[in-house]
């Protein structure tokens, strides 16, 4: 069944998007849907498009850093009152995250840095 929620900024309460989505089948805390409606900040948005680039250059030595500034945004969605992570916006409003941040050994309830 299709969720809608908001992402919002833990920091500051303001909303950036809703979105409508559903659980992956296969990846624990994956979430994947389409935005209903985009106001993301040109900073965030440019900030998750360099991301997915490194990511996809696999230039890991640069993530982090982007990473962190993503991060300091402190994106969660409003209703299910979790955090946002590995946000990917795709041209055409499909977007994906997890709602725990994914590492080498587990699931964290926040960023590490």
């Amino acid at each position: 069944m299709n969720m809608i929620d908001h992402i919002v900024s833990r920091r500051g309460g303001e909303v950036y998007a809703t979105v409508e989505f559903l659980p992956d089948e296969k990846i624990d805390f994956f979430f994947h849907g389409r935005l209903l409606r985009n106001d993301f900040p040109a900073e965030l948005l440019a900030l998750v498009a360099e991301y997915e680039g490194i990511v996809e250059d696999m230039v890991f030595s640069l993530v982090d850093e982007v990473e962190e500034r993503i991060y300091a945004f402190d994106l969660g969605l409003r209703e299910m009152g979790v955090g946002v992570f590995n946000l990917s916006i795709g041209t055409h409003g499909e977007i994906s995250f997890f709602t725990k941040y994914p590492t080498g050994s587990g699931f964290k309830d926040r960023y590490p840095g």
